[in-house]
């Protein structure tokens, strides 16, 4: 029999090797975390374009990449689509838009859904009123003529021509020429007053009509009104130059014909762009006939041309 104390220090020993080399015991393994599972946020539809400016009355498709996801409605901020129809498509959306009255932008929402999530996309639609481009482009260039007319520049240019040149000829003295100048205001005119209060309902009338507030209707009826009020305005003119027509009549045969109206292809008032008496068209250019050759730098033919004042 052995050394009972060697056999005790050899048991001691053994115990610690035993724990460490990996025994079966269940206590004494370190346990292997197993793989967990992401569960992923689904991704988003994404539109091509987050603004869409269409014609009324038309159609056009929105490309969306939906991820996964359908189409399913829309609706607008503002409580309001505007008739406005959005149906699904491959791929995307189809945008129908009404007939309207004035230029309209609606900020709506797009929902798509998938098995789990709901998304909703903004997208601003702006609707251009096509039906109205040739009203527009008028009330657009009557309210940058309107310095012009409402000043009856042209023939305020054509009478100080004419009383200066009668005074350089000396038929007149220099007292006269100056009374004759001050003579010619066309704020006296009848028509003055009410025309450029017209004017100035225009200018505020078309401003709410870009944003949707002023219909294509209500601006046509304004821009009839301007067109009576400038006819009656611009007979101011013709008196005045019919009061010194013994002057005009040294560089043209007349320059009192016509009435004040707008020249759509010229794209401004005038009495003598368009009328027979002056000139003719060729193309897109009036031209003036012999007699008014002398004074073609008095005589607005295009929109970019300057009119002199006074006589050289």
């Amino acid at each position: 029999m052995g050394n009972p104390a060697l056999v005790l220090l050899l048991g001691i020993l053994t115990l610690p090797i035993a724990g460490c080399g990996g025994g079966s015991s269940g206590d004494s393994a370190t346990a292997t975390p197993g793989a967990t599972e992401n569960t992923l946020f689904p991704e988003r539809p994404a539109l091509e374009s987050s603004y869409l400016s269409i014609d009324e009355e038309s159609e056009v498709f929105l490309a969306v990449d939906l991820n996964g996801s359908s189409f399913q409605d829309f609706e607008n901020e503002n409580g309001t689509s505007l008739n406005i129809v959005i149906v699904a498509g491959d791929e995307g959306v189809y945008v129908h838009t009404p007939s309207i009255d004035s230029p309209k932008t609606v900020e709506l929402f797009l929902t798509f859904t998938n098995e789990n999530s709901t998304f909703s996309e903004p997208i601003s639609v702006h609707v251009r009123n096509t039906s109205a481009e040739t009203l527009e482009k008028r009330t657009r260039q009557t309210i940058d003529d309107s310095a012009s007319f409402l000043g009856l520049e042209q023939d305020l240019a054509l009478y100080h021509f004419a009383v200066d040149t009668a005074y350089l000829n000396g038929v007149i003295k220099h007292s006269e020429k100056n009374r004759l100048m001050e003579d010619f205001v066309p704020k006296l005119s009848l028509a003055y007053s009410s025309l450029d209060s017209a004017l100035s309902e225009l200018g505020a009338s078309y401003s709410g009509y870009r944003q949707g507030r002023v219909t294509d209707v209500e601006l046509e009826q304004l821009i009839q009104q301007i067109d009576v009020l400038a006819r009656d305005h611009g007979a101011y003119g013709v008196e005045k130059l019919r009061s010194i027509s013994h002057f005009s009549e040294i560089f043209a045969p007349t320059l009192t014909a016509g009435t004040l109206s707008f020249s759509e292809q010229a794209g401004f008032f005038s009495r003598f762009v368009g009328h027979p008496v002056y000139g003719d068209w060729h193309g897109q250019t009036f031209q003036l006939k012999p007699p008014y050759n002398m004074i073609t730098s008095l005589l607005r033919t295009s929109l970019s041309q300057d009119v002199l004042c006074d006589a050289i």
